[in-house]
């Protein structure tokens, strides 16, 4: 979440109006993330999340919209969105779609416990469960179809070890785990950092930001939140969490041996998709009042550790 697009309590009297909401009483950007304009707003009867999509088309908005509320109504504790009084969830400010969605309570981790990453574990399991029950499918926008453009983009920008390391890569994992189609595939949360979890200490509370959930491998958005959560911010291996989460969703969804052994080129892929996401990101960078700008080296240290024979053997001794 980032501030691309500066907004004042009078650009919301609009919508304020046609949802009920009360008065505005405040707004306060909201800086972590680095896709989208969000802002927690608080008015007379509540409190409230409120996002400008920078960058997204309507039609994938109300579909992301309706797995909220389908997932929500099933149990899974991520936020309810908000219509107005047709029943219509997003609208316009400043020439960008606008979204309202009830704000949870907790806060995001910053350095996770083992405790919490297991609870993550179980979430996602969960909501892959909850999930095919949704029966509309969604392409990945940011699946392996992007990333050889990126990765042209960004070769005579990197030192040669770096876009040594990426071009090896990603031929292997479009090979061996995107070309299988026997692996048990439907939607995922596609971003399950801590920053997109919320705890009351050791509480799970909620899950939020479905922005880039789609229609994905299983073992690869488990991979996704793996890498996110068993991994320091420097990107070294921490096994206590990687294995407090790899035991809490497995305990919660069985897999297959064929599914878990696909685990080592899952976990390279995730880490080549943000590796590559956040290169992008840092060479080129938007504009905006509050923008986070997350380093890229991590993941590169990350997926260098993971293409290791060292990182393998890990993996595979699970």
């Amino acid at each position: 979440m980032s501030v691309y697009t500066q907004l004042s309590l009078n650009d919301l009297a609009p919508l304020l109006a046609i949802h009920d909401l009360g008065e505005a009483i405040s707004l306060e950007g909201i800086a972590e993330g680095v896709v989208n304009t969000n802002y927690r707003l608080f008015t007379s009867r509540g409190r409230f999340i409120l996002t400008l999509v920078e960058r997204s088309r309507d039609d994938y908005l109300n579909w992301m919209l309706g797995l909220l509320s389908y997932c929500q109504s099933l149990g899974l504790p991520c936020p309810q969105p908000i219509v107005d009084h047709k029943g219509n969830p997003v609208h316009q400010i400043k020439q960008r779609p606008a979204l309202l969605v009830t704000h949870l309570d907790g806060q995001s981790p910053q350095q996770p416990t083992p405790t919490q990453t297991a609870q993550t574990g179980r979430l996602l399991a969960r909501l892959h469960h909850i999930a095919t029950g949704f029966e509309h499918p969604r392409p990945n926008p940011l699946g392996p179809a992007t990333w050889q453009q990126q990765l042209e983009q960004l070769t005579p920008l990197l030192i040669p070890e770096q876009a040594d390391l990426l071009a090896k890569t990603l031929p292997r994992v479009e090979q061996e785990l995107f070309n299988r189609a026997d692996l048990p595939t439907g939607i995922g949360h596609g971003d399950l950092f801590p920053d997109n979890t919320l705890f009351d200490g050791e509480v799970l509370t909620g899950v939020i930001d479905f922005h880039y959930a789609c229609t994905l491998p299983w073992i690869y958005d488990l991979a996704i939140t793996l890498c996110a959560w068993g991994f320091d911010t420097q990107g070294d291996y921490q096994h206590k969490n990687f294995k407090a989460l790899w035991r809490g969703y497995t305990e919660a969804r069985s897999m297959q041996a064929d599914e878990r052994a696909m685990l080592p080129i899952a976990m390279q892929a995730a880490a080549l998709r943000f590796s590559l996401s956040r290169l992008r990101d840092w060479h080129f960078p938007r504009e905006g009042e509050q923008v986070m700008r997350k380093d890229p080296e991590p993941f590169l240290r990350m997926l260098n550790w993971l293409s290791s024979e060292e990182g393998i053997k890990e993996l595979k001794d699970l």
